[in-house]
């Protein structure tokens, strides 16, 4: 009889387990922007004054933006972004980071966090997808973003 118990015990705990892990694979949640901020910018230059006649306006520090989206690498899964007019924004680094909550627990997600510099003032079209990068891989999700970039080379992103 104890043996019956104790079996049952470990394939519920197994059935949770996952439960857990298949539902970390796909969202349908929006991008978080929990840990990091979905904009980030530089602080506006103080004191910025209009050229006087005949010299030229200061020109704008790149300032960068960040974009964090939830990720789990232990199931395979990574997220891609492609870039429409590359000359508006560069992706220059993604660097993953675990939850501070579940670090010590094997196969927990966390956040891709997509480092951009703005190189110049328009729109471009981002698309993100969270695939398997292999030959053959399977796709979970699309995300499509449109990041604009002001005359200070501040970036604003919004998800549709």
């Amino acid at each position: 009889m104890k043996r019956e118990f104790f079996a049952s015990v470990k394939i519920a705990v197994l059935l949770c387990a996952v439960a857990c892990l298949v539902s970390g694979c796909v969202s349908t949640k929006e991008p978080s922007k929990e840990p990091a901020a979905a904009e980030r910018t530089s602080p506006a230059a103080p004191g910025t004054k209009k050229p006087a006649p005949g010299q030229t306006a200061p020109t704008a520090k790149a300032a960068q933006c960040i974009i964090s989206l939830e990720s789990n690498p232990s199931t395979g899964f990574s997220w891609a972004c492609e870039i429409a007019n590359p000359a508006v924004a560069e992706l220059e680094d993604i660097v993953y980071k675990g939850n501070a909550a579940s670090e010590k627990i094997a196969g927990a997600g966390g956040y891709e966090h997509f480092v951009f510099t703005c190189k110049q003032p328009g729109s471009t079209g981002l698309t993100f997808t969270y695939r398997r990068p292999w030959k053959g891989g399977e796709i979970a999700e699309v995300r499509r973003a449109q990041l604009i970039v002001d005359d200070r080379l501040n970036g604003k992103v919004t998800f549709f």
